[in-house]
């Protein structure tokens, strides 16, 4: 995800300077702004909640050939979980919590998606590609020309489009998912375009990860129509919108979660574990929850009165993106060790698997 496109439980290497340099430890000041964006209180040195065991029901090891990882997510009509990875897709039977088989190949996948028409869409950054499969098989149905560095992606039911984040051409690619797949267009945007979400309503926002800003996208206009600076983030990441609050979760390398209106106004700044990556949405509950790759912690946000951290679960060391189950309340967290001595990243033999945390 990002700025350079490598998949590893560690940020990219202009983020993870900056983030040491500027790292936030878990004592960080926890800020609650007003709505037009002043505080109104502003506590002392409060620490968030001490991460307590997680209620561990798998921990899988999947195997070595696929390389390091990048998004997951949960296929619920497959009854899956799909696992972004180098060399393609690895899935995991939601039901059993068993490792399933690797279902397609592919060049750095950065994102696979369910869509229409029992299909899969996944990008590909090394070759600049969105493939598209068919979801049983793997057989590959369609190649489509994307931007540079094809990154996070969203499936717009209301257009039937998949959006495409360029993560270093600083683009978004419009793809019809219909029958007969194409790209619709292009929406230049600028910077290193990480995670995308919409809010329903006709608006996509994405994160600049090298401007420290989130995007807003309007997709009837097919621009952007505005910009929301992230004071006190450092290279953010991923993004979750919350619509019973109409606000954006924005999480960044140095360990803080922005939540800002989606009028751009912020509204809290909480401490979260180290080199976060995604932000999981689970809205029945109420809450978002954060892994922290750098210090194997799953940070629990809740907006019952207010947003804060509510508790923190102890997981591994790089899980830093997952997907959460509705049905049983488990998070899916992928995990495991790469060796930066020798030049180009390479995934530790052994050491990744998928950490399965219920969270009742």
């Amino acid at each position: 995800m990002g700025l350079t496109n490598e998949i590893s439980p560690e940020p990219r290497a202009s983020t993870r300077m900056r983030s040491r340099l500027a790292a936030i430890s878990m004592s960080l000041l926890v800020v609650v702004l007003a709505p037009m964006g002043r505080a109104s209180t502003l506590a002392g040195p409060s620490p968030i909640p001490a991460a307590i065991p997680s209620r561990i029901v798998a921990d899988l090891h999947l195997g070595d050939a696929g390389g390091g990882w990048d998004y997951a997510t949960v296929d619920a009509a497959g009854g899956r979980l799909l696992v972004a990875r180098m060399a393609g897709v690895d899935t995991v039977n939601l039901a059993t919590n068993r490792a399933g088989p690797v279902l397609t190949s592919g060049r750095h996948v950065h994102s696979v998606l369910p869509v229409p028409y029992h299909r899969l869409l996944l990008t590909n950054g090394d070759d600049n590609t969105a493939t598209i499969v068919d979801d049983e098989s793997g057989l590959l149905l369609d190649t489509l020309k994307t931007g540079s560095k094809p990154d996070g992606a969203v499936l717009d039911r209301a257009t039937g489009q998949v959006l495409v984040m360029n993560g270093k051409s600083g683009s978004i690619t419009r793809i019809d998912v219909g029958r007969s797949s194409h790209v619709a267009g292009t929406i230049q945007v600028g910077g290193a375009l990480e995670a995308p979400v919409l809010d329903g309503s006709g608006r996509l926002f994405v994160n600049v990860e090298d401007r420290n800003e989130i995007a807003v996208i309007g997709l009837s206009e097919g621009a952007v129509v505005a910009r929301y600076k992230l004071a006190g983030c450092e290279g953010p990441t991923g993004l979750a919108y919350v619509a019973s609050h109409r606000v954006l979760v924005s999480v960044c390398s140095n360990g803080v979660a922005e939540i800002v209106g989606d009028d751009g106004v912020e509204r809290a700044r909480l401490a979260v574990g180290p080199h976060p990556d995604a932000v999981i949405v689970d809205r029945v509950h109420d809450r978002v929850f954060i892994p922290g790759g750098g210090n194997g912690t799953l940070s629990e946000i809740s907006f019952a009165g207010g947003p804060h951290v509510s508790r923190v679960f102890s997981t591994r060391p790089g899980a830093r993106t997952g997907a959460y189950d509705p049905k049983t309340q488990y998070v899916y967290l992928p995990y495991g060790r790469m060796d930066r001595t020798t030049g180009t990243p390479t995934l530790v033999p052994g050491s990744f698997g998928v950490l399965v945390v219920d969270t009742h």
